[in-house]
C-alpha cells in the first residue's frame, strides 16, 4: 500500500481491457498525475508512473472504476496484505499464479502464499525487498521461478498498515529482458566504478564503494569483498545489500584443508579463476552455507579474484535472489570489474610508495637534488637549504661547488655517471658563507625510453663530522694521549719505511730508547695526575731538542724511542752521531721538570742501535734497542749503552727463565724457607718470615730477585703467591698446634700483582678455612708503593682481611713515599726497616738518625717496628737502645728450611727449643 500521495509504477502489458494509454487515461480522469514511459526495444512493456490527487480518497485499489481498468491490466501478480499477511486484494495475475483460496498455494484463511512469506517477513519488518527469488509449484508438479519484490506501506501519521508483493515469472522473454537491463546496468557500474577508481582511493574505500555499486546498479541482493587475514581467513571488509546479514553467519577460509575453504570464494582465492554457482541450493561446494542462503533468499552467486601486486588477496563475491542470474555477459563484465579493482590496488600501491618516497626524500639529511643536462636545479629537498644556506638556491648547481669540485664533477663525476649510469665521490658544496663543505656525492644519470640523456639526479651527505672523526681516530691510533707524541704503532710505520729508504740509499740511521730511571717512583707516590703532566713535560723538552725530521715516541709508562732517519754514510760516523743526540737528550735533563706546580730532578737510562742491519725486521730493531736499555739500566742510572750482539743471550736467558719457571711449581723445583723474627730483649724468636727459593735441576740455585720480577711482569705471580701462602700455613700450623707462640705472626710477602688482582681477598678468606689458619697467626708483608697505587681499594681489601684477623706490616719502610696521611688512615699493626738504613748504621751518617725517627713514629702511632738485615752486634745493640723490639738478620739466624727451624723450636727431644 502506498503512501498517500506518494507515486507508484507498474510495467503495463496488453489485455482484453486496453493498454497502457487507456489506464493512463482511466487515471487522469480520476484526479492523477500520470506519466507514461515507452522503453525502447522490441516487446518492451510500458512504464506508468501515477501520483494521487492531493485531496485524502480511498485506496485506488478500493476504487470501482481503478481495480478492473487499471490493477488487473498489469502482468505482474500484485497482493496487498495486512500486517497479519491476511490477504487484501490479489489481482488477476496473483489470482493466475495462485488459482485460487481452496488450492495450496493460498490457504482457506485466507493468509499469503507461504512461498512468499520471507519478502512478506522484510517488508513487514519495515525492509523493502527487490528482486527476489522463489521457486513455487503449480498443480501440475511443474516448477515457476519468481521474482519477488516487496514494500511497506504506511499512513500518514507512518503507522505500518501492511505490505504490497509484486511477483514475476520470469518466461524467456522475462529472461531476454532482464539479461538487457542487466547489460545497461552493469556497464553503468562499470562507469560508475571507473569514474571512482581513477581517485585512487585507498582500499577500505574502494572496496566499499565497488560493493554499493554492484548491488546498486547490477541488481544482485549482497556483494562483499573478502580478504585472505595472515590466519588464512577471507574476512570481509566490505558488505553491501539487503542479504548483508548472510555475510555474518558464515564462515569462509583459503584453504581446502577445512571445509570452510572448499566453496567458491576458497577455491577462487586458491586458484585465481572465477567459480559461479549457478543454483546455489544444488551446488555442493555451498554444502556449509546452503541453509543460511536459503534463509536470506540467496539462488546464485559468484566469486572473482582480486589481486595486489599479482597475487590473489581475496575475492569479490556477489549474490542474486534468483537461479541462473549470471549471465555469461555479466560474468565477463565481473571479470572486468576485478581486473580494474586490482589495477586501481597496483596503482595504489605505486603512489602510496611513491608517497613514501617524497616523504623520505623531503624529509632526508641528505643533499638530495636534480638538473637538467645543463645543470639547471629542477628541484632540490629542504635538507639542501639547511645545509648550504642560500647558497641552495643557486639556478646552477655547479655554481654550488668551489673550483676543484667543480672540474671533479665535470671531468670524472658526469662522464662516468652517462658511461656508467652512477658516480660516487668527495666533492665539496659553498655554504652562504663561503665556506667550503665537504660532501660524499653520488650522481645519477637518467635517460627516456630511447636512450637520451633526460636528467641527472644527486645524493650528497655532509661527511664533516667523518671527517673529524677520521681525524680523530688517525690520532688515536697514532699519538700518544698523555704526551701527544707518536705511539709505537706510528713508529714501527716510520721505522719500516726508514729502513727501506736507508738500505737503498746505503746510509746509516738509529733507535735510541730512554728510560725515565725514577720515574715510577714519583707515579706511586704522587698520582697519575702529577706522572702524566710530568711525561708531558718531558716530552715536550725532548722534542724542543731533538734535530727536525727524526721521529720521538711513547711506547711505554716511562719509556720513548727516538727514531734518527738518517745520521751518516757510514756506520762509525752514524754511531758518533747518535752519541751527539744522546748528549743532547742528557743536557734537556740538567734542569728541572715543572709538573703540577712542582719540580722534578730526573736522570735518563738510554740505549742505542743502528740501522739498518742485514735480515731485520722492524721488531726486531725494538729488541735490540730494548736489550741496550737494559744493560744500561743495569749498570748504573742515568747511563748509556749502544747494542752489542751479546746482550742478546741476556735478553735470551730471562725468556728461557719465565718458560723454566712456568713449569718449575709442577716439577717441585720451588720450596721455602723461613727467616726467624727476634724478640730483642729476651733473644727468643717472635715470628717467621716465609722466603721463597728455586733449586733448578740444571742452572742451581735461582736467587728471587731474579725469577719474581719474571714473576710479576708474566702474571706467574698469582699462582706463584698462592702456593706460596697455602704451603706455608700447612707448613707452620702443627708448630702452632705443639704450642709454639708466634707473637709477632706469620709474615708473608704479597706482590703489588697479587694485591690489586680479582679475588685477592677472596683467595687468602678461602685459604685461611681450608687449611683451618687462625687469620690472627697471619702477616701480610705490602710495600709503600702498593698502598698508594690506590690508597681507597687498598684501605677497603686490608679492612676486608682485618675482620678476619689478619694483620698487616709495611716492608722495606723509607725507601718509599712515606706519608703520614696513609699511616693513619689505613689498619696497619708493623714498620719493617729496610736493610738499606740497618747497614749504614755504623757509618756515621743521617742513616741511624732516620731509624730514630722511624722508631718514634712508629711508637706514636702505636706500631711495631721490625729492624731487616741485622748482621753486626753493633746494629743489633744500636736498635735495642733506640726502642726497636723485633730484628732480623743473618746476626741472629740465616733463614732455615721446615725442618731446620722445627729442630731449632723443637729441640730433639720433642719439647719446644724457642
Amino acid at each position: 500500500m502506498a503512501e498517500e500521495g506518494a507515486p507508484w509504477t507498474l510495467r503495463v502489458e496488453q489485455g482484453p481491457h486496453g493498454g497502457a494509454d487507456r489506464i493512463a487515461r482511466d487515471l487522469t480522469d480520476l484526479g492523477y498525475s500520470v506519466t507514461l514511459e515507452h522503453p525502447e526495444g522490441q516487446g518492451a512493456a510500458p512504464l506508468l508512473q501515477a501520483r494521487p490527487p492531493g485531496s485524502r480518497q480511498r485506496p485506488f485499489w478500493q476504487h470501482p472504476e481503478v481495480a478492473p481498468s487499471l490493477l488487473h491490466q498489469v502482468s505482474d501478480a500484485i497482493l496487498i496484505c495486512d500486517p497479519e499477511t491476511r490477504v487484501l486484494f490479489m489481482n488477476q495475475a496473483a489470482r493466475a499464479l495462485f488459482p485460487d483460496p481452496a488450492s495450496p498455494a493460498v490457504p482457506e484463511s485466507g493468509f499469503a502464499p507461504g512461498h512468499l512469506a520471507p519478502s512478506l517477513e522484510h517488508a513487514l519488518g519495515g525492509k523493502e525487498v527487490v528482486d527476489q527469488g522463489v521457486t513455487v509449484g503449480d498443480p501440475h508438479g511443474d516448477k515457476r521461478e519468481l521474482l519477488v519484490s516487496a514494500r511497506p506501506v504506511r499512513d500518514p501519521s507512518g503507522a505500518l498498515r501492511g505490505a504490497v508483493v509484486v511477483a514475476r515469472e520470469l518466461t524467456g522473454e522475462h529472461r531476454w529482458r532482464r539479461s538487457l537491463e542487466q547489460a545497461r546496468d552493469l556497464y553503468a557500474a562499470l562507469s560508475e566504478t571507473n569514474q571512482f577508481l581513477v581517485t585512487t582511493p585507498p582500499p577500505e574505500e574502494l572496496f566499499a564503494r565497488v560493493a554499493q555499486i554492484v548491488v546498486d546498479y547490477a541488481g544482485f541482493q549482497l556483494a562483499w569483498v573478502g580478504l585472505v587475514d595472515e590466519e588464512g581467513w577471507v574476512r570481509p571488509t566490505a558488505t553491501h545489500g539487503q542479504a548483508h546479514p548472510y555475510v555474518n553467519d558464515i564462515r569462509v577460509a583459503a584453504s581446502a584443508d577445512v571445509p570452510e575453504g572448499r566453496g567458491p570464494t576458497g577455491i577462487c582465492v586458491r586458484t585465481g579463476e572465477h567459480v559461479i554457482s549457478r543454483r546455489v541450493l544444488e551446488d555442493p561446494h555451498m554444502g556449509p552455507w546452503r541453509g543460511v542462503a536459503e534463509r536470506h533468499g540467496l539462488r546464485s552467486s559468484g566469486a572473482f579474484p582480486i589481486r595486489r601486486n599479482g597475487m590473489v588477496v581475496g575475492a569479490l563475491n556477489v549474490y542474486s535472489g534468483l537461479p541462473d542470474f549470471l549471465s555469461e555477459e555479466l560474468v565477463h563484465l565481473l571479470d572486468e570489474m576485478v581486473l580494474d579493482i586490482s589495477f586501481a590496488l597496483d596503482n595504489y600501491d605505486r603512489n602510496e610508495r611513491l608517497r613514501q618516497l617524497a616523504e623520505i626524500i623531503e624529509g632526508s639529511p641528505d643533499f638530495i637534488g636534480m638538473v637538467d643536462p645543463r645543470g639547471n636545479v629542477l628541484y632540490r629537498n629542504p635538507a639542501a637549504l639547511r645545509l648550504l644556506g642560500r647558497a641552495a638556491l643557486k639556478p646552477n648547481l655547479q655554481d654550488a661547488h668551489p673550483d676543484w669540485a667543480t672540474r671533479k664533477i665535470q671531468q670524472e663525476g658526469l662522464p662516468r655517471a652517462r658511461t656508467e649510469g652512477v658516480w660516487n665521490g668527495e666533492t665539496a658544496f659553498l655554504d652562504s658563507t663561503g665556506r667550503e663543505v665537504p660532501f660524499s656525492q653520488t650522481i645519477i644519470a637518467h635517460r627516456d625510453r630511447h636512450g637520451a640523456l633526460v636528467r641527472y639526479s644527486t645524493i650528497a651527505r655532509d661527511i664533516t663530522d667523518w671527517h673529524r672523526a677520521q681525524a680523530r681516530i688517525q690520532q688515536l691510533a697514532y699519538q700518544d694521549p698523555v704526551t701527544n707524541l707518536a705511539n709505537r704503532a706510528h713508529l714501527l710505520e716510520r721505522l719500516e719505511g726508514a729502513i727501506t729508504r736507508l738500505d737503498h740509499a746505503g746510509r746509516y740511521g738509529a733507535l735510541l730508547a730512554l728510560d725515565l730511571d725514577s720515574f715510577q717512583t714519583i707515579n706511586d707516590s704522587l698520582g697519575p695526575g702529577v706522572g702524566d703532566a710530568l711525561l708531558h713535560s718531558v716530552g715536550d723538552r725532548l722534542a724542543s731538542v731533538l734535530p727536525e725530521g727524526d721521529l720521538l715516541a711513547r711506547v711505554g709508562a716511562d719509556e720513548f724511542i727516538l727514531l734518527m732517519a738518517d745520521l751518516s754514510g757510514s756506520r762509525g760516523s752514524a754511531e758518533q752521531a747518535a752519541e751527539r743526540v744522546a748528549q743532547q737528550i742528557e743536557g734537556a735533563f740538567d734542569r728541572p721538570f715543572p709538573a703540577r706546580n712542582a719540580e722534578f730532578h730526573l736522570t735518563a737510562s738510554m740505549g742505542l742501535a743502528l740501522l739498518p742491519e742485514p735480515d731485520c725486521a722492524p721488531g726486531t730493531y725494538l729488541q735490540r734497542v730494548g736489550s741496550a736499555l737494559s744493560a744500561a739500566k743495569a749498570e748504573r742510572r742515568g747511563s748509556r749503552r749502544f747494542f752489542r750482539p751479546e746482550m742478546v743471550s741476556t735478553v735470551q736467558h730471562r725468556l728461557d727463565l719465565e718458560q723454566e719457571l712456568r713449569g718449575a711449581l709442577n716439577r717441585d723445583e720451588l720450596h721455602l724457607v723461613f727467616q726467624p723474627i727476634w724478640d730483642l730483649d729476651s733473644n727468643r724468636i717472635s715470628g717467621l718470615e716465609t722466603l721463597v727459593r728455586w733449586e733448578h735441576p740444571q742452572r742451581g740455585p735461582i736467587s728471587p730477585g731474579e725469577f719474581i720480577p719474571i714473576a710479576e711482569q708474566t702474571g706467574l705471580i698469582q699462582p706463584l703467591g698462592r702456593w706460596i701462602l697455602e704451603t706455608a700455613v700447612r707448613t707452620v700450623k702443627p708448630w702452632l698446634e705443639g704450642g709454639v707462640e708466634l707473637p709477632a705472626g706469620l709474615a708473608v710477602n704479597i706482590s703489588p700483582q697479587q694485591f690489586s688482582g680479582r679475588g685477592f681477598v677472596e683467595c687468602i678468606a678461602e685459604t685461611l678455612e681450608s687449611c683451618a689458619f687462625p687469620g690472627r697467626h697471619l702477616k701480610l708483608e705490602i710495600t709503600e708503593s702498593l698502598l698508594m697505587q690506590n690508597l681507597s681499594l687498598a684501605t677497603a681489601k686490608i679492612q676486608q682481611l682485618r675482620e678476619l684477623g689478619v694483620t698487616f706490616a709495611v716492608d722495606d719502610f723509607g725507601t718509599g713515599y712515606s706519608s703520614l696521611a696513609y699511616l693513619d688512615q689505613l689498619p696497619l699493626e708493623a714498620l719493617k726497616i729496610d736493610r738499606s738504613f740497618v747497614n749504614r748504621i755504623e757509618q756515621g751518617d743521617s742513616a741511624g738518625r732516620i731509624i730514630e725517627a722511624v722508631i718514634d713514629l712508629a711508637n706514636n702511632l702505636e706500631l711495631n717496628v721490625v729492624g731487616e738485615g741485622i748482621e753486626t752486634e753493633a746494629q743489633r745493640r744500636f736498635l735495642c737502645r733506640q726502642g726497636c723490639l723485633h730484628g732480623q738478620g743473618f746476626l741472629l739466624s740465616p733463614p732455615l728450611s721446615g725442618e731446620e727451624l722445627a729442630h731449632r723450636l723443637f729441640g730433639p727431644s720433642g719439647a719446644t727449643g724457642n
